[in-house]
C-alpha cells in the first residue's frame, strides 16, 4: 500500500466517524440506542466474567475503572477554555487506580460468606480495629510493581493516539468511547454486588444452618469410667503460637508457661492449625463432632454446609457431666456462634456482655467489660458444682478491639523495654519501611500475650495444680494472627500465621496418677510433633471423660482415634467461587477440582514438611527462601523450622541480613542466630562475598564465638561463592576452619554456567556430550576444585541443574547435594530423597 492509499483509507475512517459523530451528537434517539447497545453488553458479558483467569478478572477492572478517568482528563487536556490542572490531576488518579486498585479488587473478589458473617450485627469497636488492617492493602511498598505500570504507560501511549485521531475532528467520539467504557465498568461493579449480595444472603441462612446441624436425637452415649475429674478448657482469642516465647518467639513474652512447660503434667502440641481464621467457624468445628463427614471425594464443605454435628457440651450433658460456660465476650452474634448456639447449652452460663445486640448498642466506640482473668477468678469463686465438670471459659484478651485498652498491669508492660524486637527497624522486622503504627500494635499485641500468659497460669495455679482431685487444664486459641503483615484475621487476605494456634494440655498430681494412660498417650502425641488440628479437642474431651458415642452411621468408642487432618482448612464461599487452604502437596488439591487452593508459600512449606515429606526426608531440611527479615524468619521457623538467608560481611566485621544489590535494612546475622537457636532450627547462610578472606575470617570468628554456646542452632550450612578462589592460602585456612564450626559447608555451582551446561546436553545427540561442550567442561572444573580442597564436600545449586550435575558424574551419595528454586507445594514430585537441604518457595 503506497502513502497515498494509506491516506485514502485514513480520510475516509474518519469521514465514516464524522457523519456518525455528527448524528450522535444531533440525534437523541442514537445516543438512547448507545445507551441500550452498552447496557446489552453488560449482561451478555456477565456469565462469562467468572471463567476469566484470575489475572484478568484482576487487570480488567482496573483499565475500566482507569480508562474513563483517563479519557476525561485528555477531555481537560484538549478542550478550550479548560484549565490543564484539572487534567493532570485527572491523570495522576488514573495511575493511582493502576498501583492500587489491583490489590484492593484481589482482597474484594476474596470476600467470603464467613467474612460477612462479621458484618451482622457487628460491633463498631471491632469495625474501627478491622479498617485499620485494610492499610496494608494500600502501602507503597506492597504494591507498587513494574507490571501496573508498563500497563499503564501502554495505555497512555494508544489512548493518547487514539483521542488524538478522535479529537481531531469532533469531540463527541470521546463522549461515545467514554460511554462505552463507563458501561463495561459497571459490568464489573455488577458483578461484583451481585456476588457479595448473593453471598450476605447465603450468611443470613448460617445460624439456622448451624442451629439444625446441632439438633441431634438419635445418638447414643454412655461412659465407661464415672471416676470424678475435672477438666478446664480455656478457649484463648486471636492468639497466635508465632508471638509466643513458648514456642520460640525471640521476645520474652510467655514467662510463666515457660516455667511451667518444665515442669512434670504439661503437655506442649507443635504445629496445630485452627481450622479457621474468624471465630465462628473455627470454634463450631472445634466444639463439634462431625456425624457425618462428606463423602464426596471432589468436594470439600464450608463448616455451615456439613451435615449433622454432635455439640461436645450437648454430649457431655447427656453423659452426666456438669457443663458451665463462662465467656468474657458477648452473648449474641453471627461472629461468635459457639457462644449463642454452642455455649448456651451448658448447665450453668455466663457472659460477661449478657444482652441482646442491637445495631445502636454496638455503635459505641468501647464496650464495658472486665478484662478476662478478673471476671473469670470472680465467676469460677461462686461456683457450686459437682465431682465432674467441664469449665469451658472464652477469652476476649487477644483480639484487636481489647488491646488497644493498654493495661496497666505490670506483666503486661513490653514496651519501651530493650530487646531483641524493640530494638529493630521496620524494615528489619517487616522487609519494608513501615509505618509507626503497625510496630505500635506489635507491641500491643506482644503486651496482650504477656497479659494472657499471667491469665492462663493463673487459672491453672488456683485451680488445677493446687486441687488435690484430678484436674486437666486444655488451653488452644480459635484462630491467630497476622501482624508482621498486618492482616488481622482476615481471611481474604490469609497467611500462616492466621492458622498458627498455641495447643497444650495440664494434668496435675491427681489427674497424672489417677489417669496415666490417658496422660501418657497424649504426651507421646506431643512428643511426636505430628501436626493436629482443632476439629480434634471435641475427641480429646470425648476420651478424657471415657466417652462412647454411637448413631447408625457413626461410631466413636472411648479411646482416642488416631489423629487425621481434614483434607483443607478455611474452606469459603468468595464471590470468585470456592476456595481453601489445602493441606498437602499441590497433586492433593487438584483432587478437589471445584474448590481454588489459594495457599500462602509458608502453609505450603508446612504442608511439604510435616504432611508430604513427613517421615520420608528425616535426614534433611526443607526451608524458607530468603527469610531476610524478622517476621519471615520466625514464619519459616514456625512452618518448618529451617530458613535460608543471604549474608554480607562489611570491612568492620559486622555480618547483615540482605540481598545485594538491595541496602541493608540493619538487619544483622546475630538476631537471625538467636531466633534460629530459640526454635533449634536449622540454618542456610548464603554468604555472597566470603570469597574474600577478610570477610571469610569475620564470619569464621562470629562461628567460633558460638559454637560453645548451649542454644545454637541444629545445624548450619555455609556456602561459598561460585567465584571463591580457593587456591589463595588465606581463604583454605578460613574455610578449613568453618568446616571444623558447621554442619556443613558447601560450593555454590554457578547457576548461569550450569544452564548452559544443561542446555548444550539437551542440545548434543553424540556418544559423549560432556566433553564436547565447553560448558560443562568449564563446570566440572570449578566443582572439582571446590572438591579438591578436602574440606568442602558438598555442592548447592538450582534445582534445574539437576540433569547437567548428574550427567557431570557427581553421586549424591557421595557428595551431598542441596538445592533451591523448588515450590514447596511439588516438593513431592522431585527426587527429595537426593538433597540434604531443599529451600523452597
Amino acid at each position: 500500500m503506497t502513502k497515498n492509499d494509506w491516506h485514502n483509507v485514513r480520510d475516509s475512517v474518519l469521514a465514516c466517524f464524522n457523519v456518525s459523530a455528527t448524528h450522535i451528537k444531533n440525534k437523541r434517539w442514537l445516543r438512547v440506542a448507545l445507551v441500550a447497545v452498552s447496557t446489552a453488553v453488560i449482561f451478555v458479558a456477565l456469565p462469562v466474567l467468572p471463567v476469566l483467569p484470575d489475572e484478568s478478572r484482576n487487570i480488567a477492572p482496573i483499565m475500566l475503572f482507569s480508562l474513563p478517568i483517563f479519557m476525561l482528563a485528555l477531555t481537560y487536556f484538549n478542550a478550550r477554555n479548560r484549565p490543564t490542572l484539572m487534567s493532570l490531576i485527572l491523570i495522576a488518579l488514573s495511575l493511582i487506580a493502576f498501583i492500587y486498585l489491583r490489590n484492593i479488587l484481589y482482597w474484594i473478589q476474596r470476600i467470603g460468606t464467613d467474612s460477612l458473617s462479621e458484618i451482622a450485627l457487628f460491633k463498631w469497636e471491632e469495625a474501627v480495629f478491622f479498617i485499620g488492617t485494610l492499610s496494608s492493602l494500600i502501602s507503597v511498598d506492597k504494591v507498587i510493581t513494574i507490571k501496573p505500570i508498563q500497563v499503564f504507560l501502554t495505555w497512555f501511549i494508544v489512548g493518547g493516539l487514539a483521542f488524538y485521531l478522535f479529537t481531531r475532528y469532533r469531540q463527541v467520539y470521546v463522549y461515545a468511547v467514554r460511554h462505552v467504557v463507563f458501561s463495561l465498568a459497571l459490568l464489573w461493579i455488577s458483578y461484583t454486588v451481585y456476588s457479595i449480595h448473593s453471598l450476605f444472603i447465603d450468611n443470613i441462612k448460617i445460624r439456622t444452618i448451624v442451629t439444625e446441624n446441632l439438633q441431634v436425637d438419635d445418638v447414643t452415649i454412655s461412659r465407661e469410667d464415672y471416676r470424678p475429674r475435672r477438666v478446664i478448657v480455656y478457649i484463648g482469642e486471636s492468639t497466635s503460637a508465632l508471638h509466643m516465647s513458648l514456642y520460640g518467639y525471640p521476645r520474652e513474652t510467655t514467662p510463666q508457661l515457660a516455667k511451667l512447660a518444665s515442669q512434670e503434667g504439661f503437655i506442649l502440641f507443635h504445629h496445630t492449625l485452627s481450622l479457621h481464621t474468624h471465630t465462628t467457624p473455627s470454634l463450631v468445628e472445634a466444639l463439634t463432632i462431625d456425624l457425618a463427614p462428606t463423602s464426596h471425594p471432589r468436594k470439600v464443605q464450608t463448616f455451615h454446609r456439613s451435615r449433622k454435628r454432635l455439640s461436645i457440651i450437648d454430649a457431655l450433658n447427656r453423659g452426666d457431666v456438669e457443663t458451665i460456660w463462662i465467656s468474657s465476650q458477648e452473648r449474641s452474634g453471627t461472629w461468635n456462634l459457639a457462644s449463642s448456639v454452642i455455649g448456651v447449652a451448658a448447665s450453668q452460663k455466663k457472659w460477661a456482655v449478657d444482652k441482646k445486640t442491637t445495631i445502636l448498642s454496638n455503635l459505641a466506640l468501647k464496650i464495658e467489660r472486665p478484662d478476662d482473668l478478673t471476671f473469670f477468678v470472680q465467676e469460677i469463686d461462686k461456683l457450686d458444682t459437682k465431682d465432674t465438670t467441664a469449665l469451658f471459659l472464652q477469652s476476649y484478651a487477644g483480639h484487636g478491639s481489647e488491646r488497644e485498652r493498654g493495661q496497666e498491669e505490670p506483666w503486661q508492660d513490653l514496651m519501651g523495654k530493650q530487646d531483641l524486637i524493640s530494638s529493630m527497624s521496620g524494615a528489619a522486622l517487616y522487609g519494608s519501611a513501615t509505618e509507626e503504627g503497625l510496630q505500635k500494635r506489635h507491641s500491643q499485641y506482644d503486651n496482650a500475650i504477656k497479659y494472657i500468659d499471667n491469665s492462663v497460669t493463673t487459672i491453672i495455679s488456683n485451680y488445677a495444680s493446687s486441687k488435690e482431685e484430678p484436674v486437666i487444664f486444655i488451653y488452644f486459641s480459635d484462630h491467630g494472627e497476622s501482624i508482621f503483615e498486618g492482616h488481622g484475621h482476615d481471611s481474604a487476605r490469609f497467611v500462616f500465621e492466621m492458622a498458627t494456634v498455641p495447643f497444650f494440655i495440664y494434668f496435675n498430681t491427681a489427674a497424672r496418677q489417677q489417669f496415666a494412660d490417658k496422660y501418657k498417650h497424649l504426651r507421646d502425641i506431643a512428643y511426636a510433633k505430628q501436626p493436629i488440628t482443632l476439629d480434634s479437642v471435641a475427641s480429646i474431651l470425648t476420651f478424657l471423660f471415657d466417652m462412647t458415642i454411637e448413631s447408625d452411621n457413626f461410631s466413636m468408642g472411648p479411646n482416642l482415634a488416631p489423629i487425621t487432618l481434614p483434607p483443607a482448612i478455611t474452606v469459603r464461599n468468595t464471590a470468585s467461587g470456592p476456595t481453601a487452604i489445602f493441606l498437602g502437596s499441590k497433586a492433593f488439591s487438584d483432587k478437589y477440582p471445584s474448590t481454588r487452593r489459594v495457599n500462602d508459600s509458608a502453609t505450603d512449606l508446612y504442608g511439604a514438611k510435616h504432611i508430604t515429606l513427613k517421615n520420608k526426608h528425616d535426614n534433611g531440611e526443607i526451608c524458607t527462601h530468603a527469610a531476610n527479615h524478622l517476621g519471615r524468619a520466625l514464619k519459616g521457623l514456625l512452618a518448618s523450622n529451617c530458613i535460608e538467608i543471604d549474608i554480607v560481611v562489611q570491612d568492620d566485621g559486622a555480618i547483615h541480613v540482605y540481598h545485594p544489590p538491595q541496602d541493608h535494612i540493619g538487619l544483622e546475622l546475630e538476631a537471625i542466630w538467636q531466633s534460629v537457636a530459640h526454635h533449634d532450627g536449622a540454618l542456610w547462610l548464603d554468604a555472597k562475598n566470603i570469597k574474600q578472606p577478610a570477610a571469610c575470617e569475620h564470619l569464621r570468628a562470629f562461628l567460633a564465638a558460638r559454637v560453645q554456646d548451649e542454644h545454637k542452632p541444629r545445624s548450619v550450612l555455609v556456602e561459598f561463592p561460585p567465584p571463591t578462589n580457593f587456591d589463595d592460602p588465606a581463604i583454605r585456612a578460613c574455610a578449613q576452619q568453618i568446616t571444623g564450626l558447621v554442619t556443613y559447608v558447601s560450593y555454590y555451582v554457578p547457576t548461569q554456567l550450569g544452564l548452559a551446561c544443561r542446555e548444550s546436553l539437551q542440545d548434543r545427540a553424540v556418544q559423549a556430550p560432556v566433553e564436547t561442550s565447553a560448558s560443562c567442561l568449564s563446570l566440572r572444573e570449578k566443582i572439582d576444585t571446590a572438591l579438591g580442597t578436602g574440606f568442602i564436600s558438598d555442592i548447592s545449586f538450582d534445582y534445574r541443574l539437576l540433569p547437567a550435575i548428574e550427567a557431570l558424574g557427581y553421586d549424591h551419595t557421595v557428595v551431598r547435594f542441596h538445592t533451591w528454586h523448588v515450590q514447596a507445594a511439588r516438593i513431592d514430585t522431585i527426587p527429595y530423597e537426593k538433597f540434604g537441604f531443599i529451600v523452597a518457595r
